[in-house]
């Protein structure tokens, strides 16, 4: 299971970059046509939209898994290392259910723009703007999903230092 994880999380940053990549060739391209041709397209601005979408939805769930997104943590610093896990486990499954939400919304959102044309671009379905969001949120349930054992491990190891009574 972990290699197929592994994959997984190898193939997402793969296409993460290429993405990337061609939202910064294709911003340039038109800077260069706009400033230096002063002849600038429309469609590179609603395409660099859309990539900048799929970017920051795919990105998401990537910094889930590797535990890197902002977190304040002023208060839940002064919690016993079993009570930070429970409330971890109690936040995942908040996000978990909010995220639920948010594939079943970007779905419906999907496909009932799906059959409308993008504004520049009309042999693409405006669907294709609402997609991250469903399939985002489904990398990002899936991301938790697979931390939920090992944080539930850490619950039930006793640790030094704290309570044995699981307070």
């Amino acid at each position: 299971m972990n290699k197929v994880l592994a994959i997984y999380d190898g193939s997402v940053r793969t296409l993460l970059h290429v993405v990337y990549a061609l939202m910064i060739l294709v911003m340039f391209m038109q800077v260069v046509l706009r400033y230096i041709f002063n002849a600038p397209l429309m469609w590179p601005e609603e395409l660099s939209r859309l990539l900048f979408l799929w970017l920051v939805y795919g990105a998401a769930p990537l910094a889930i898994s590797r535990k890197s997104h902002l977190a304040v943590d002023f208060f839940i610093s002064r919690l016993s290392w079993r009570s930070k896990q429970k409330l971890r486990l109690s936040l995942y499954v908040f996000i978990i259910t909010f995220l639920l939400v948010a594939v079943v919304k970007g779905f419906e959102l999907t496909f009932t723009f799906m059959e409308e044309s993008a504004y520049t671009m009309s042999f693409l379905p405006l669907g294709l703007f609402y997609l991250p969001i469903a399939l985002g949120s489904v990398m990002m349930v899936v991301n938790l999903v697979r931390t939920i054992p090992e944080i539930v491990g850490e619950i039930k190891r006793p640790a030094m230092g704290d309570e044995v009574d699981g307070g």
